[in-house]
C-alpha cells in the first residue's frame, strides 16, 4: 500500500511539473520568441526527462493495476509509448534541409542531386492571390539512376526515406523546398496514433467497459430523473433610391482577392463604419452608393467611433480616393483579366477607349447625380455590367454562388440572434437550477419553448453556413468567426436532440450557443469572406477543426453540468456525475482525435507533426487535464461527486486558455482559430 501511494505521489508531481513547464514555455514564446521557448523548455534534456519519467511511472502504475486485463486500456498505454519513442527518434534521428532552387538549377547538398525542372503558381481567378504552388523535381543518383517527382502544397513527394515539401514560390522562377529525413519517428508516431484511436473507440463500445456500465447506470436512473447605438443624423445624406442602389449592388468587384457582388463590399463598409448593416432607413447599397456619388457630404456622417476609430478613418479615406472600387476588369492578350479601380495604375497596352471609360466613369456618374439626372445612372450601371461581362466573362461567379452570397449578406445577422439566444439561455439555465433544487421538473411549455428555440437556431445557422460555403467555395471552418458559428450550431442541435434523456442539455445548449455567437460577433473582421491560402486547402483542416469543436461542445456541457450540480444541492450530484462522465469519455476521445488530425495535417503541410505552437501546447494540456478524472475515477477523492464537479469546473479554464488565451494574449501560428 505504501509503495502504491509513493507511485501516485510521483505520478502527480511529474504530471503537474510537465503541464507547468509547457505552460511556461508558451509564455516564454510570447515574450522572447519561439526559438527561445524551444531552447529553454521543449528541446531541453530535463523536459525530455520529465516526459520519460512520467511515461515510466504511468507504465509502472498500469502494470500494478494489471492493465493487460483491460484490452482497450492496454492498447492506449502502448500507443502512448509508441508516440513517445517515435518523438524521441524524430528529435535525435531526423534532419531537415531548407533548399532554395531556381529553374534548371541542381542542388547537391543531399546524398543525391536535385534539379528543379519547373515551378508554377496557380492563382485564383481574377486575383493575384496564390491558389497553389507546384514543382517538378528530378532526383539523380551517382549511379545515373533518376526519378522525377511532382510536389505541391499539401502534396508530398517521397524518395527513399526522404520527403519533399513545396514551401513557397519565387516570382523569378525559383521554389522553396523542404526536404525532411525521418526514417523511424513518423512511422512509430503514426502507429501510436492509430492504436490510440482504436483504443478510445474500443473503450466505449466494449461490453464490460466502464463507459457501458455508466450507460446502464443512467438507464436505471432514468425513471427517477429530475429535469434537471443607433447613429443619429441631423439630415439624411443624399444617395440613390433603394431600387437603383440594389441594381448598383448587383455589379461585381474584386474584394479580398475574390470576385464577389458589390453588395458584399457595401455590407462590410457599412458595418465597419457604423456598426450596423443599415442606417437611418438606408440599405447598405445606398450607403456605399452615397459614398461613391456624394463623398464630400458622407464624410460628415459620424462613424461608430471607439477603439477602431483610426481604422474607420482609413476606410473613409480609401472610399474618398476610390481605391476600394475595383470594378473594372481589363483582359490581357491571353484573356485573363486583372481588376482595377479608377485610381490604380492601368496596364500600358490598354485600349484608349477602355482607358477613358475606367478613368472617367465615376466622375461622369457624380456629374449626372449632381445634375439630378438619376435616370441616366441606370444606363451607366447597365453599361458597366456589360463591360464586366465582356472583359471577365469566365471569371465571374456562377449564378448560384452570387445568389448564395446575396442571401448571406441579407440574412446573416449574428448580433441580434446572439443577444437573444444568450438572454434566453441564461433565463432557462437559472430556471433549470431552481427546479432541480425544488425537486421538480420544468414546466412543459417552458421546455417546448426552449427546444423550439434551439431547433430554429440550429436550422438558421445551418442555412447560413450553407450559404457561406456556396458563396466562398470552401467549407466555412477556417477562422474564428466560422468556427464559432459551427460550435453554436452543434450546441443548439445537441440541446434539441438530447433534451428528453438529458433535460439540462436544452438550457445548457442554448446558453453556450448564445455565448459562441457572441464570440463570433466580436470577431467581426473574420466574417469577411476570403480566399484560402494554399496550405489551408486540405480536407484535414475540416476534420481537425470540426472534431476539436465537437470536443469543446461536450466539454462545455460538462462545465454547465458541474455548475448546475454545485448550485443545485447534493442530492443530484451523483446522477449528474454519471451524466457528466458519459460526455467526458467521447469529449476526451474527440479532443485526442482532433490533435492527431492536426498533427497529420501539419506533417503533410509543414514537414513536422508537432511544432510546440501555443495552441498545440494548450490543446495537449487540456487533453492531459481532462484525462485525469477518467484515469483516476476510482480514487477516493474523485469518488466524491462534489470533488469531481469542482475539478471539471476548474478544468474548463484550460479550454478557455486554449481558445481565447492563445488568440488574445499568447499569439502564435494558430491564433486566428
Amino acid at each position: 500500500m505504501k509503495k502504491h501511494k509513493t507511485i501516485n505521489i510521483f505520478l502527480i508531481l511529474l504530471f503537474v511539473a510537465t503541464i507547468v513547464a509547457m505552460a511556461i514555455g508558451t509564455v516564454i514564446q510570447r515574450q522572447q520568441g519561439a526559438d527561445s521557448a524551444i531552447d529553454t523548455i521543449y528541446a531541453s534534456i530535463w523536459f525530455i526527462g520529465l516526459w520519460i519519467g512520467l511515461s515510466l511511472v504511468v507504465a509502472i502504475r498500469a502494470f500494478r493495476q494489471k492493465v493487460w486485463r483491460n484490452k482497450p486500456q492496454l492498447m492506449i498505454h502502448i500507443s502512448l509509448i509508441l508516440i513517445l519513442v517515435g518523438a524521441l527518434f524524430t528529435k535525435f534521428d531526423s534532419t531537415q534541409y531548407q533548399l532554395q532552387i531556381f529553374k534548371g538549377e541542381t542542388n547537391r547538398e543531399l546524398p543525391f542531386a536535385i534539379r528543379l525542372d519547373d515551378c508554377q503558381v496557380q492563382k485564383h481567378l481574377g486575383s493575384e492571390a496564390a491558389k497553389n504552388y507546384s514543382s517538378i523535381l528530378t532526383i539523380s543518383e551517382s549511379t545515373g539512376q533518376q526519378q522525377q517527382l511532382t510536389i505541391s502544397v499539401n502534396h508530398i513527394g517521397r524518395y527513399r526515406h526522404y520527403r519533399f515539401y513545396q514551401m513557397g514560390y519565387d516570382p523569378d522562377g525559383g521554389a522553396a523546398i523542404l526536404v525532411a529525413h525521418d526514417p523511424w519517428g513518423i512511422g512509430l508516431v503514426y502507429t501510436g496514433f492509430c492504436l490510440m484511436m482504436a483504443g478510445c473507440a474500443w473503450m466505449m463500445i466494449a461490453r464490460n467497459s466502464n463507459y457501458r456500465r455508466l450507460l446502464s447506470k443512467l438507464s436505471a436512473l432514468a425513471i427517477l430523473m429530475i429535469a434537471l447605438g443607433q447613429t443619429a443624423f441631423a439630415n439624411t445624406p443624399p444617395t440613390l433610391s433603394r431600387h437603383q442602389a440594389q441594381q448598383f449592388g448587383q455589379l461585381y468587384i474584386s474584394y479580398h482577392d475574390r470576385i464577389c457582388p458589390l453588395q458584399t463590399l457595401a455590407y462590410d463598409v457599412t458595418y465597419q463604419l457604423y456598426g450596423k448593416h443599415s442606417i437611418a432607413g438606408l440599405t447598405a447599397e445606398q450607403v456605399l452608393s452615397g459614398w461613391l456619388l456624394y463623398p464630400s457630404e458622407w464624410i460628415d456622417v459620424p462613424t461608430k467611433g471607439g477603439k477602431h476609430l483610426a481604422d474607420q478613418q482609413a476606410l473613409q479615406q480609401a472610399l474618398m480616393e476610390g481605391r476600394l472600387f475595383k470594378l473594372f476588369p481589363i483582359a490581357d492578350s491571353t484573356g485573363i483579366a486583372s481588376w482595377h479601380s479608377p485610381s490604380d495604375r492601368l496596364p500600358n497596352d490598354i485600349d484608349d477607349t477602355v482607358y477613358l471609360f475606367v478613368r472617367h466613369f465615376f466622375g461622369y456618374c457624380q456629374e449626372v447625380a449632381f445634375l439630378g439626372h438619376l435616370q441616366q445612372l441606370d444606363t451607366l450601371i447597365a453599361k458597366l455590367q456589360r463591360f464586366q461581362h465582356q472583359q471577365a466573362e469566365n471569371q465571374l461567379p456562377t449564378t448560384l454562388r452570387t445568389m448564395a452570397e446575396h442571401g448571406w449578406n441579407k440574412w446573416a445577422r449574428v448580433k441580434p440572434v446572439a443577444m437573444g439566444i444568450t438572454t434566453l439561455g441564461i433565463i432557462l439555465f437559472v430556471y433549470f437550477i431552481f427546479c432541480m433544487g425544488q425537486g421538480r421538473k420544468m414546466q412543459k411549455w417552458v421546455t417546448l419553448s426552449g427546444t423550439t428555440a434551439a431547433m430554429l437556431l440550429a436550422i438558421y445557422v445551418l442555412l447560413m453556413e450553407t450559404l457561406r460555403w456556396i458563396a466562398q467555395g470552401h467549407i466555412p471552418l477556417t477562422n474564428g468567426f466560422e468556427i464559432m458559428l459551427f460550435l453554436a450550431m452543434t450546441l443548439a442541435l445537441s440541446g434539441w436532440l438530447l433534451h428528453n434523456r438529458l433535460p439540462i442539455a436544452m438550457p445548457a445548449g442554448l446558453l453556450m450557443a448564445g455565448l459562441a455567437l457572441m464570440v463570433a460577433m466580436m470577431s467581426g473582421g473574420d466574417a469577411v469572406m476570403t480566399q484560402l491560402v494554399p496550405v489551408l486547402q486540405s480536407p484535414l483542416l475540416c476534420i481537425h477543426v470540426s472534431v476539436i469543436m465537437l470536443s469543446y461542445m461536450l466539454l462545455s456541457f460538462v462545465l454547465l453540468i458541474a455548475i448546475a450540480s454545485l448550485l443545485g444541492g447534493q442530492q443530484e450530484q451523483e446522477r449528474m456525475r454519471t451524466i457528466s462522465m458519459l460526455m467526458l469519455y467521447p469529449a476526451v476521445s474527440l479532443l485526442a482525435a482532433g490533435i492527431i488530425a492536426g498533427s497529420i495535417w501539419a506533417n503533410i503541410s509543414w514537414g513536422s507533426y508537432w511544432g510546440w505552437d501555443p495552441k498545440e501546447v494548450w490543446a495537449l494540456i487540456s487533453l492531459m487535464i481532462y484525462i485525469v478524472p477518467l484515469y483516476a475515477q476510482h480514487s477516493a477523492w474523485f469518488k466524491k461527486p462534489r470533488n469531481y464537479h469542482i475539478y471539471c469546473l476548474l478544468a474548463f479554464l484550460s479550454v478557455l486558455i486554449t481558445y481565447f488565451g492563445v488568440n488574445l494574449i499568447l499569439g502564435g501560428m494558430h491564433s486566428y482559430a
